[in-house]
């Protein structure tokens, strides 16, 4: 038999069917065949051919020798790596029942030299019946040999998992945290995990093995992070810091999820962590005090009256206003009711950050602006507050010369006008009752929003009589459906407006589309949410990146938050990332950059380089002689992540406008497709572009 690997290159990820192809095939593959195969797999994509790998490896389960040369010619690959668990669950269920047969299999495994072998050796010793098992996995805790005494560890949380352990392994287990080399110590903390639930005494032993051996702390706050209950709180923190200061690479993001998660309650506990962790990674400690605050109303409070436990004021302003975000009229009457006028310096700045996310916030009312007003007026001069850069924005008439009065009142108008959204009125009713279609749909939203304050994208349009109106109204029959009730969302309006005129585009260019088509998971084929449309078989998601407000008010950004790197990357994983589609199909991520900080260069920089000039000189006298541009391919998204390299085709930019035709208002898209060079298909992929490219500007 000759094998077709092109037949099996058409079977990837179809796992069903490389099962059906191996049972046709497996009598008349022969040795050097199969070790063939096996090396082509490893060599293309060994997960999308992981039932192959499997059949493969357990192809000589009856015949031991021969089983444990298949699984040294495995071992080099999986290395116990758990993301193989459907090989060790096939190996558990094909050997269950066959008491015979493990025994020979573990005493192969037991005296081979190969680490992951012998932990094998292990995972065959759980499946034999306790009474069995027991006394040799004992002398296997006590051996000398390490690879021994972890297949034993293995053999244990196995056997025993979700059961009380025995006292006899509790004590070897005590012996092993006293005395043993680092690996044992990693697959010792790993049996802890698994057996802590039934057996709490095991985390006093994981604390006393953190405080010896601070190179294991990354593992256990890692894998301690979901089991801890409220009793080990502060002692899986005092883990935490013991590992920081000892120079450990703790995984604080990870950490910081299940603070928030599990144990946002805790309030003095976590602010005075957030305080400790700011003193040494700042950007993790806002993020957690960010986090928290979300959850528990009481933490704003605590933490802001332990300022004097920051090394600096300056530096607890940061903490408090990401503290504050998802409060921050909450911050402000902090701010307002704690003011020391020997820091006035500090409760200024905080201030005025604390501005920028009161316009973020849709719940500040009014009164909060007042009060800003008020104390402004009390503590401190316009010229204190109001930035120099500001003073434009503020139409003072002279920067030098400042009438405080007139100035505070300009101030005041000011603050107002950044919440005007909270003074509208039923004369927004009378302004939709001039839009037909509109009026039928927004209506009831309008009124609701009006009554209770509540802003919404949509009140922004009627309030200034902007032309998307109009071409709403012109255009309502051609939206569907589901977009129409995506614009009801005060969430997303913009992003949901967006696809709407690239769809309309599209239609006005007569090319044909399938809107919101269902993506699906590569392993299961489960539903994995929608694309935004589907152009000739080619996968397009659109996004649309807005400017961060703050970076226009009083909350300066020290840097531009949007870039087309960061974007593209994020919209990938999002969206295509463990799709059957982002295999099978040209992938797009269309990115709206009209109202972000993001150009068309950045977009074309992130997948082909940055453009950089490149000078000539003369060798001989040093002269320039001439000069071009190239792009460096070393500051694109390539080595980001391998998947978006392989499998993302490319990127359209495009900036929308709408402008006046016969049939109304209509949307204009300057556009652009950036191919991406890295792509799987070569040469073939700037084809798919092009042809994509001429699609979207000149129609079908």
């Amino acid at each position: 038999m000759c094998i077709d690997f092109g037949e099996l290159r058409d079977l990837e990820l179809e796992h069903e069917e490389q099962r059906e192809w191996w049972e046709a095939n497996r009598q008349e593959l022969t040795r050097s065949q199969k070790d063939k195969l096996f090396h082509w797999i490893f060599d293309e994509q060994p997960f999308h051919y992981r039932w192959l790998v499997i059949e493969l490896s357990l192809d000589n389960l009856e015949n031991p020798p021969r089983l444990v040369d298949d699984f040294q010619r495995l071992a080099p690959h999986i290395d116990g790596d758990l993301a193989w668990r459907e090989f060790y669950d096939a190996f558990r269920s094909r050997v269950e029942g066959h008491e015979d047969l493990m025994w020979d299999i573990y005493e192969h495994l037991i005296e081979t030299d190969d680490e992951w072998l012998t932990w094998m050796a292990g995972v065959v010793l759980a499946q034999l019946p306790e009474d069995q098992m027991r006394e040799i996995t004992l002398d296997l805790l006590h051996a000398d040999e390490g690879t021994k005494v972890r297949a034993g560890l293995q053999a244990t949380l196995e056997q025993y998992q979700e059961q009380e352990l025995p006292e006899e392994y509790i004590s070897v287990f005590r012996g092993l945290a006293l005395d043993s080399e680092s690996a044992t110590l990693q697959e010792l903390i790993r049996a802890n995990v698994v057996l802590f639930e039934e057996n709490n005494q095991l985390w006093d032993m994981t604390v006393d093995i953190a405080e010896r051996n601070p190179e294991t702390i990354p593992q256990i706050s890692r894998r301690f992070a979901s089991k801890i209950e409220n009793e080990h709180l502060e002692e899986y923190i005092q883990i935490l810091k013991h590992g920081i200061e000892n120079g450990q690479d703790v995984d604080l993001a990870h950490a910081n999820q299940f603070l928030q998660s599990n144990f946002a309650n805790e309030t003095e506990t976590l602010a005075e962590f957030t305080i400790w962790l700011d003193n040494r990674d700042a950007l993790t400690s806002n993020r957690l005090a960010e986090d928290v605050s979300r959850e528990n109303p009481e933490y704003l409070p605590e933490l802001f009256s332990r300022l004097d436990d920051y090394e600096h004021p300056l530096k607890g302003q940061f903490s408090f206003i990401h503290a504050g975000r998802s409060r921050p009229a909450e911050l402000v009457q902090l701010i307002l009711e704690e003011y020391d006028e020997e820091k006035s310096v500090f409760y200024l700045e905080l201030l005025r950050k604390a501005l920028g996310e009161l316009f973020e916030h849709e719940d500040t009312h009014l009164s909060t602006v007042e009060d800003i007003y008020e104390f402004l007026v009390e503590h401190f001069s316009s010229e204190q507050f109001v930035h120099a850069l500001d003073r434009d924005r503020l139409n003072l008439d002279d920067p030098d010369v400042y009438d405080e009065e007139r100035a505070l009142g300009t101030l005041r108008e000011f603050l107002i006008e950044l919440h005007t959204i909270r003074d509208f009125d039923d004369e927004l009713l009378e302004t939709l009752d001039e839009y037909e279609s509109l009026s039928g749909h927004f209506y009831d939203l309008v009124g609701t929003r009006i009554e209770t304050g509540r802003p919404h994208p949509f009140l922004y349009l009627l309030r200034d009589e902007r032309k998307e109106l109009d071409f709403l109204e012109n255009n309502w029959d051609r939206i569907p459906q589901d977009k129409r009730d995506d614009l009801l969302a005060s969430t997303g309006f913009y992003d949901f407006l967006s696809e709407i005129m690239f769809y309309l585009h599209l239609d006005n260019q007569n090319v044909a589309f399938e809107p919101e088509v269902p993506l699906h998971d590569w392993q299961t084929d489960e539903p994995k949410g929608n694309v935004d449309l589907v152009v000739d078989d080619i996968f397009i998601d659109i996004y649309r990146p807005e400017a961060w407000t703050p970076l226009a008010l009083s909350n300066r950004g020290r840097f531009i938050p949007n870039n087309a790197e960061s974007k593209i990357l994020g919209k990938f994983k999002s969206k295509f990332l463990g799709t059957r589609e982002m295999a099978e199909n040209p992938c797009f991520i269309a990115l709206d950059i009209d109202r972000s900080e993001i150009d068309r260069e950045q977009v074309v920089a992130a997948l082909l380089g940055s453009m950089q000039v490149r000078i000539y000189y003369d060798e001989e006298t040093g002269e320039t002689v001439g000069e071009d541009y190239v792009r460096n391919t070393d500051e694109r998204l390539e080595g980001d992540y391998y998947l978006l390299d392989k499998h993302l085709n490319g990127v359209i930019w495009y900036e929308t406008d709408l402008v006046e035709e016969e049939d109304g208002v209509m949307p204009a898209l300057d556009l652009g497709v950036v191919p991406n060079p890295e792509h799987e298909d070569g040469e073939s992929n700037f084809e798919i572009c092009q042809k994509l490219e001429r699609s979207l500007t000149e129609g079908s």
